[in-house]
């Protein structure tokens, strides 16, 4: 399966995880690489998982509810990108469950409110799935990916 990667955030690169691996060649050797973001491993958000969950199935039927989403993000959503995205997340079949992974926060992304991580387990593949969360509560960003990256750590 092609990469699956479809962001539309205020900030699409720092969203898409923005971490950039300082390649600056330097003396001191680098850590090992480990996953990227590390979430929180909080307890589950049972509110922001119901939205998650209902958001999900959303896309894959490309029936977005621009409501559900702050104005800023809601504008990105054009007909185009909800097409395209439902036609890869649809390929993945119907959703079987939503596993929590955790949140992590970015100043960049919903100005710093939590940003939940989902892996989404269709009954034809997996993906995972960000959804930022404003202050009011709406979708401030999504984003969706096959592999989470691997990068090293900032020294």
């Amino acid at each position: 399966m092609k990469k699956l990667f479809f962001a539309i955030a205020c900030v699409v690169a720092v969203f898409g995880f923005g971490l950039i691996s300082h390649g600056v060649a330097s003396a001191r050797p680098h850590a090992t690489p480990t996953p990227a973001p590390t979430p929180n491993a909080a307890p589950e958000n049972q509110r922001a998982t119901a939205i998650a969950r209902r958001e999900f199935i959303a896309w894959q039927l490309g029936v977005v509810n621009h409501a559900h989403y702050n104005a800023d993000f809601a504008a990105l959503l054009t007909p185009e990108k909800v097409a395209k995205t439902a036609n890869e997340l649809s390929s993945l079949g119907a959703l079987q469950s939503v596993v929590w992974v955790g949140y992590f926060t970015d100043p960049d992304i919903a100005n710093g409110q939590p940003v939940y991580l989902y892996h989404m387990i269709c009954a034809g593949g997996a993906v995972y799935a960000e959804f930022g969360f404003d202050t009011d509560g709406k979708v401030a960003g999504v984003l969706f990916r096959d592999v989470l990256p691997t990068i090293a750590p900032k020294t």
